[in-house]
């Protein structure tokens, strides 16, 4: 973190040398010829040659990501990957999670029960008397609240009383002493004590959440959700049910006080409840307002566990274990976009850590190492906008000669999305002839490649036409899940 701020004291006296937001973003990923389109999920670059397992961003200039080898990575401009810095803070352990609420504070935990946290006086590791911690959420300086794996398997009396249990600090970097437990966890399972004694017992709290210090949210085995409305009195905090998903949670995010989303990672029936889900592993999403107890609604995304982050109320995304990517600027309603389709099904493509610099840039880790950069979902007026523009530099520079030829017009279409493309061109007569058309399919966000070739009506009419013709060009671009855009422009066909 001293690189860190070293880095911005240097840009800070550049006076606005360092761009920030969407200047950045064009600056970093954007080629000349495509600076106006707009920002897909992309991979950067490898910045680490482990795997990556958490992400946490600051500021608009400063990221912090964690990997299983106990390494802290550190950058200033996070959407180069050739800007991060590599550290080991808790060498042989495996960092699970990373929450810096600002830069000058960051607090991770491992594996094996550690607290690793970053202040004034550097890093440090604390141990926190748990063998297992699954989570960390640090709202601000002020406070932070950790995920107890510890609880799992309960066998007496001793063991039920500490199960499902959340670490809490007011004093985050301040050493083991300043961390108190409290009991967040609801029950010991459905099947507790079936077949006698302390079987089937347990409660292990997987994930926690806090939009605010004003509440904090967490998650067990069960599904079983809880949440404080004074998590900063440490041990004195009380903590009631907020929801019971009744299935196992794999994530969850809560971005404000009045909304929580959670994956469900099970879905074969297993228990009876809000996210059951019809298919055998499969990955769904589930909403609720943690102020109300108001349930939203289930959203199967994939067939397999799915993670969620939500860097804003207005944007969530959510990735299966391929590095399949959704977004949405709606979290509440169905209408989640595919922003990254998974090229394959290697588990080192998953996603485990998003973050965004700005409301239209952000970045992501994944098992890989890898550092992906992109942005919040496109809308159709964006699409539109974008197809009128790159129909407008297209139609400008077309020669009737090209497209006659044997291969056609081709056309080169810069999309934020994978999808379909279908271009036509048509005369402006009131019974239009359609002259040519072209489709294409691209799996993501890239240069997408259409071949425009004349249909046999308008090869007809340009070998009977030897003047310039008028052409409406049309475009319609058909996300694989997400908004349609249609756009037209009128150009002239040149001789």
């Amino acid at each position: 973190m001293n690189l860190i701020r070293c880095a911005l004291n240097r840009a800070g006296a550049q006076h606005g040398s360092l761009l920030v937001g969407a200047a950045l973003w064009l600056l970093l990923i954007a080629s000349p010829a495509v600076a106006s389109t707009l920002p897909g999920w992309r991979v950067v670059g490898t910045i680490d040659h482990g795997s990556l397992t958490g992400l946490s961003c600051p500021s608009s200039r400063v990221c912090v990501a964690a990997d299983s080898s106990g390494n802290v990575l550190e950058s200033a401009n996070p959407g180069r990957a050739r800007s991060w810095i590599s550290a080991t803070v808790d060498s042989g352990h495996r960092i699970v999670a990373i929450s810096c609420p600002a830069v000058s504070l960051c607090v991770g935990v491992d594996s094996s029960g550690n607290i690793v946290s970053y202040g004034q006086a550097g890093w440090q590791i604390a141990a926190s008397g748990a063998e297992q911690l699954n989570g960390v959420s640090c709202p601000s300086v002020s406070l932070c609240v950790i995920a107890d794996g510890d609880g799992g398997t309960v066998g007496n009396q001793a063991q039920a009383q500490t199960a499902g249990s959340v670490l809490i600090s007011t004093d985050p970097a301040g050493g083991a002493s300043t961390w108190s437990r409290e009991s967040a966890g609801g029950s010991l399972g459905p099947e507790c004590g079936k077949y006698g004694g302390w079987s089937g017992c347990g409660d292990s709290i997987v994930a926690v959440s806090c939009p605010s210090v004003a509440l904090c949210v967490s998650a067990d085995q069960w599904g079983e959700a809880t949440q404080s409305t004074d998590p900063s009195r440490g041990a004195a905090s009380t903590w009631s049910r907020s929801l019971g998903l009744q299935d196992p949670v794999s994530s969850l995010s809560c971005p404000s006080n009045s909304l929580c989303m959670a994956s469900c990672p099970t879905g074969y029936g297993l228990f009876i409840g809000n996210c059951p889900g019809s298919v055998y592993y499969a990955g769904e999403v589930f909403t609720w307002n943690p102020t109300s107890d108001i349930a939203g609604r289930v959203l199967q995304l994939a067939n397999d566990p799915v993670e969620i982050s939500c860097p804003s109320a207005k944007l969530c995304f959510a990735s299966d274990l391929a590095g399949t990517l959704w977004a949405t600027s709606h979290p509440s309603a169905e209408s989640w976009a595919l922003v990254r389709q998974a090229r394959s099904s290697n588990a080192a493509d998953a996603i485990t850590g998003i973050a965004c610099l700005t409301s239209t840039s952000c970045v992501a880790v994944d098992q890989g190492g890898q550092l992906l950069a992109g942005g919040p979902p496109p809308t159709a007026p964006q699409l539109t906008r974008l197809l009128v523009s790159q129909l407008r530099a297209h139609s400008d520079t077309v020669r009737r000669a090209t497209l006659l030829g044997r291969d056609g017009y081709r056309l080169s279409f810069a999309v934020p999305l994978g999808g379909k493309l279908q271009v036509s061109w048509r005369t402006t007569a009131k019974t239009p002839v359609l002259v040519a058309m072209g489709t294409a399919w691209i799996a993501n966000a890239g240069s997408l490649k259409v071949r425009l070739r004349p249909t046999q009506a308008g090869r007809h009419l340009l070998d009977a036409t030897h003047t310039a013709v008028t052409l409406v060009a049309e475009g319609t671009f058909t996300a694989t899940r997400g908004p349609t855009a249609v756009a037209r422009r009128t150009f002239v066909l040149s001789p």
